[in-house]
């Protein structure tokens, strides 16, 4: 798969994902894509998951969607609070939706399962402790390869840098200073988590662009 940014999902997409902090955005084809979560996903992260999502409208009528939420954590409450409402405002999205939901079989994943069906409700929604055959059922049997080598790609890049990347996405116009203190770091700080992983302040925004 390849990796783009949310402004590019306004075209129709074909095997590219979003990487919005500790959230990845996947689509394999038009009527095929979802949502892999990890962590605590923060507020940025949700907006940037919106943004994607208000893009891309290319999708067919009726579309299948993967929720991976094994690997959630925690709720951040400024997280649910921005995406709520707007779940609500969308109910007529979800309603094209056929959405298999995979999450831990314990209490949390339980929680996390009634979420979507809560706030805005799908005729065809499907909950898993496993994503065994799923994919091949949707017929894009390679697309787990892909996403495992997207993860590794997302998840091995440090804290500072992700959540910097989820920043620029909605504010290009931040000097490095104000991402910093926006991070609660300093600049130096930041810089040197930059330089790292072999980038800086410049390029991500560059490339944000």
């Amino acid at each position: 798969m390849k990796e783009i940014t949310a402004a590019s999902f306004s075209a129709p997409s074909h095997d590219v994902y979003v990487n919005c902090g500790s959230v990845l955005i996947w689509c394999a084809n038009p009527s095929v894509g979802g949502v892999i979560a990890w962590g605590t996903p923060r507020e940025g992260d949700v907006v940037s998951l919106i943004e994607v999502f208000d893009r891309n409208r290319h999708m067919t009528p009726v579309f299948d969607m993967v929720l991976d939420m094994r690997e959630v954590e925690a709720v951040d409450l400024g997280a649910l609070a921005t995406l709520t409402p707007w779940m609500g405002r969308n109910k007529d999205l979800f309603l094209r939706m056929r959405v298999t939901s995979i999450v831990r079989p314990d209490v949390s994943g339980f929680l996390l399962a009634g979420l979507l069906p809560t706030i805005a409700p799908s005729p065809n929604f499907t909950v898993l402790h496993s994503s065994k055959d799923i994919y091949a059922r949707l017929g894009v049997p390679d697309v787990e390869a892909k996403l495992a080598n997207a993860l590794e790609a997302v998840r091995s890049l440090s804290r500072e840098v992700q959540c910097l990347r989820t920043l620029l996405r909605s504010s290009l116009d931040l000097s490095s200073f104000a991402a910093a203190k926006q991070l609660g770091m300093s600049e130096r700080s930041l810089r040197r988590a930059l330089a790292q992983e072999k980038t800086s302040f410049r390029e991500e925004v560059s490339a944000a662009r």
